[in-house]
């Protein structure tokens, strides 16, 4: 058994977060401090960062990981981006105390088997260039510099919190955990079985296009697009997204039935 670091706050019932690449349990910002208003917030180190740098793990391997970290009192569980992808693994399990799932920016990974070997190979041309040049603050610089992450504020990009993180843990998350060693889910989302909220930003259109896909697969899901913010929509506009999330529970919790595969979207 292998448990993760781990690091917590707040008060309420319990809501375990898994962040993304190259963050750690130290990268939720104002959104994380917003969810600990109503939740005992437990924030994972996964394999390759922070506590967790010297634990080597595939996404499969660090879904077993968080489980055993989190044993089985109820939770709800959230993950971004990477910490999506382990998230959803994690739910395909059925943990006995699994009770809802937030996706944010997640895929089921690739479907296609050519490009999900262009996505290795990239993978492995990255993390063996990190472990020759251990230049973590330049490898910070050209991935934060992607499209992808081009709404985010200095303050929301958290470098402080990325530099905690080794080229050795980086460069093993890269090959372990991307998504291009990653065996795809698609076919298999019905094995979760709990309620699912997918949010998504509406300037991320890739993923906005993965959750339409999810929210067609999963049996009881429900869709929420924030309006003005790519990838990272949780620390673009952490407020509205964590009322989002809040609002999602309240309305569960409210309800015997939740109604599946509904589709609201942030406005």
């Amino acid at each position: 058994m292998t448990k993760l670091a781990t690091t917590s706050w707040g008060s309420g019932p319990r809501l375990v977060i898994c962040h993304g690449f190259t963050q750690t349990s130290s990268s939720w910002g104002a959104f994380g401090r917003a969810l600990g208003s109503h939740h005992t917030i437990v924030a994972v180190d996964l394999p390759g960062h922070g506590g967790s740098s010297d634990i080597e793990a595939d996404v499969v391997g660090a879904a077993h990981d968080l489980l055993d970290t989190v044993g089985e009192e109820p939770f709800v569980l959230l993950g971004y981006s990477m910490g999506a992808r382990v998230a959803m693994t994690a739910a395909m399990m059925q943990p006995r105390g699994l009770r809802e799932l937030i996706l944010i920016g997640g895929t089921p990974g690739i479907l296609d088997d050519e490009a999900r070997e262009q996505r290795r190979v990239g993978d492995e041309a990255l993390a063996s260039e990190l472990e020759e040049t251990e230049d973590v603050g330049g490898f910070l610089d050209r991935w934060l510099a992607q499209p992808l992450f081009a709404g985010l504020s200095d303050d929301a990009q958290d470098r402080a919190s990325r530099m905690k993180n080794s080229a050795r843990g980086l460069a093993m998350s890269l090959r372990k955990m991307g998504t291009g060693t990653q065996q795809s889910a698609w076919g298999f989302l019905d094995l979760i079985d709990v309620p699912t909220l997918l949010l998504v930003g509406e300037l991320d259109p890739k993923f906005v296009s993965i959750a339409h896909g999810m929210h067609d697969e999963l049996s009881i899901s429900t869709l929420a697009i924030a309006p003005g913010v790519g990838h990272a929509c949780h620390l673009e506009a952490p407020e509205p997204c964590a009322s989002v999330i809040e609002h999602w529970l309240d309305a569960l919790h409210g309800s015997a039935s939740p109604t599946a595969n509904t589709t609201p979207t942030t406005n």
